[in-house]
C-alpha cells in the first residue's frame, strides 16, 4: 500500500477523496471496501472517514472519472493513469497515448495494442492525465 501511495504522490489528505482510494483499491488488487478498511487500519485516515468512503457506491465513483457514455458496462474499471504510470504494468498505455488530458475507451482503439494487453483492456476505461 505505501509503494502504490508514493509511487502516485498520494499523501493522507488525497485518501480523503474516494476516487483516490478506489484508484489505489484497482493498483493493489483490492475491493474499494477492503482499501478502505486497510486504510484505517494503518491509521493513514480515521475509521470514521473509513465507514464515511464505504458508503459511497462504486459505480457513483466510476461515473465521477468518466463520462457515463463511455461506461458501458459498470463491471468495468475506471483507471485513471498519471505521470507515475510511465513505470510497471501500464507504461506502455501510457507511453502510446502521452500524458495528455483526455478519455480513453480501449474498446475502440484495440488495434494500437498489444496483443498482450487486449485480453486486460477489452474491459477498462481510462483516463489518462
Amino acid at each position: 500500500m505505501l509503494a502504490a501511495s508514493q509511487r502516485q504522490q498520494w499523501t493522507k489528505a488525497a485518501f480523503q477523496d474516494s476516487r483516490n482510494v478506489y484508484q489505489l483499491a484497482l493498483r493493489l488488487g483490492l475491493s474499494f471496501q477492503a482499501a478502505c478498511g486497510a486504510l484505517a487500519s494503518q491509521q493513514v485516515t480515521s475509521r470514521e472517514l473509513a465507514r464515511t468512503l464505504q458508503e459511497q457506491t462504486v459505480n457513483n465513483i466510476k461515473l465521477s472519472l468518466a463520462p457515463e457514455h463511455l461506461i458501458t458496462n459498470l463491471w468495468a474499471n475506471v483507471w485513471t493513469l498519471a505521470e507515475a504510470d510511465t513505470r510497471g504494468p501500464f507504461s506502455k498505455l501510457v507511453r502510446m497515448f502521452g500524458h495528455r488530458h483526455s478519455t480513453y475507451e480501449p474498446d475502440s482503439r484495440l488495434k494500437a495494442i498489444d496483443k498482450a494487453l487486449q485480453k486486460i483492456l477489452h474491459r477498462l476505461v481510462f483516463r489518462v492525465l
